[in-house]
Formats: structure tokens, sequence, C-alpha cells
């Protein structure tokens, strides 16, 4: 973890306060829908790994967290687009909400896939 955190957080709110508070409100957004969708459990990250129940019947190869990751970040991307194309919002999340979304959705990917290379390498070395 970033040890000057609060360093960062406090040039950042001065230079830049719009994205400061963009950053805070990814904060605010990342808690209340991780609680809905990952549960109170200890895994903050446990509804991406679901995926990983899942295997491809003919490879046999788990699908790895980060990739469901990606896979979400797609319906993401096909939401915005829709958005940006007129089509109605029916489910009361804007464009500008969605690109949060998206952002957080990138910062769960590096935690995943980094877990994942971690894992990799472990493999290799036993």
């Amino acid at each position: 973890m970033i040890k000057d955190w609060q360093k960062i957080f406090e040039e950042t709110q001065k230079r830049s306060p719009k994205f400061f508070d963009l950053l805070i409100k990814s904060a605010d957004i990342h808690n209340r829908k991780n609680k809905n969708y990952a549960g109170v459990g200890e895994d903050p990250f446990a509804n991406f790994r679901e995926c990983e129940k899942f295997s491809c019947p003919y490879c046999k190869n788990k699908i790895p967290a980060w990739l469901g990751v990606v896979i979400r970040e797609s319906d993401k991307w096909s939401r915005i687009t829709n958005l940006l194309g007129g089509v109605e919002d029916l489910v009361g999340e804007s464009v500008l909400d969605t690109f949060l979304d998206l952002s957080i959705y990138g910062k769960i990917f590096c935690i995943l896939y980094t877990e994942w290379e971690q894992q990799q390498e472990k493999k290799r070395v036993d």
C-alpha cells in the first residue's frame, strides 16, 4: 500500500479538486455496490471470483476472476455505447455513473490480475 496516501490525497485535492471528488465518489460507489454483490464476507471480490467455479469442458481450465472482470467491463462498454447513441436509460445509471463504474472495474482487474500472476509464478516455482 502507498505509505503517503494522505499526502497524495491532499495534493490531488489541491491540484485537481474535480478529479479528487471523482475518486471519492468512485470509492463510495465501490463500497456500496461491493456490499450488494460480494456480501459481507471477508473477500470483497467474491462476486468476481464466482466465475472460477466454472471451467471450460474442452480445455478443463478454470475461468480466472480477472477474465470475469473483463467480461463485465464489456457489458459496461455496451451500456456506454447505447447511452451515447441515444438509447433511453432504463436502470437509473447515467453514462457518467457507468464510466465511474468502469474505472472501478479497472482497479479490481489490476488487483485480481496481479494475484493471478503471483499464483502462476508460485506454480512455476513449486
